[in-house]
C-alpha cells in the first residue's frame, strides 16, 4: 500500500516513520522490529534486487549532488570510491569556492575536510556550500529557554546530554537514552545560544561505542 504523509522534519526516520504510518511506537533503546515493523529504503531494496537476480555487487548508488557552488546540480549515478574533487569536475566544477562539502543533508550531514574524500556505500547526497551559508557563530551559555526539548522528535533532553559530556560525566549518559538520539539536528538548529549540542552528542556516543 502506498501511503502519503505530510511534508514535515525528521519524518524520514525509521522510528517517526512507524509511529506515522502503523501508530506504534518504539520503546527507548529499542528497534522497528520490536514492535513488529521491518524499514528499509528504496536504495537499500533496490541494491538487495540487483545482488540476487544480477549477481551485482554494490559498485554504485545514486546521489543528490546540490549546493550553490556547483554549475550543474542534480541526481548522479556515482562509483563507490569516487572522489568528491572528480564528482564535481564531472558536474561542470564550481561557479563559487566551497566553503564547506557536506556528506548528507544541511541538517544531519558531516562536513568534509578534502576534496579527496571517497563516496561510500552510505552516500546519498553531497552539499557544496558556499561562504554565503556556511557563516561561524559564537557559542554562548544555555538560558534554559528548552526549545531543544520542545523539537527534540525522541522526547530526549539534549542540552542535559551535551552537558554530561562536556563535563565528562559519561557515566549518565545512558540513563539519558542518548543512543537513542538520531542526530536530526532540530535542537542545535533552534538553540539560541548556538550551542553546538549534536556535536556533544555524537562525541558521547563515540565514547560509549569505543568503550565497548
Amino acid at each position: 500500500e502506498v501511503v502519503k504523509l505530510d511534508v514535515k522534519y525528521p519524518q524520514g526516520a525509521e522510528k517517526q516513520l512507524v509511529d506515522s504510518l502503523l501508530s506504534r511506537q518504539v520503546p527507548p533503546g529499542g528497534l522497528p522490529y520490536d514492535v513488529g515493523a521491518l524499514v528499509q529504503n528504496v536504495a537499500t531494496c533496490f541494491a538487495i534486487y540487483e545482488a540476487v537476480y544480477k549477481e551485482k555487487p554494490l559498485i554504485e548508488r545514486y546521489v543528490t549532488l546540490a549546493g550553490d557552488c556547483l554549475k550543474n546540480p542534480g541526481v548522479y549515478l556515482l562509483r563507490i570510491g569516487a572522489l568528491v574533487s572528480d564528482i564535481a569536475e564531472a558536474a561542470g566544477g564550481f561557479k563559487k569556492e566551497p566553503g564547506k562539502i557536506i556528506f548528507g543533508g544541511p541538517m544531519m550531514g558531516i562536513a568534509q575536510s578534502s576534496l579527496d574524500t571517497p563516496v561510500i556505500k552510505g552516500t546519498s547526497g553531497i552539499l557544496f556550500l558556499s561562504k554565503d551559508f556556511t557563516k561561524e557563530h559564537k557559542e554562548y551559555s544555555c538560558i534554559k529557554c528548552a526549545r531543544c526539548v520542545d523539537s527534540c522528535p525522541m522526547n530526549l533532553l539534549p542540552v542535559k546530554i551535551a552537558h554530561f559530556v562536556k563535563h565528562k560525566k559519561m557515566d549518565l549518559l545512558q540513563e539519558y537514552n542518548i543512543t537513542d538520539c538520531i542526530e536530526c539536528g532540530c535542537c542545535q538548529y533552534l538553540c539560541p545560544s548556538r550551542i553546538p549540542l549534536v556535536d556533544f552528542i555524537k562525541l558521547g556516543k563515540n565514547y560509549l561505542k569505543n568503550k565497548k
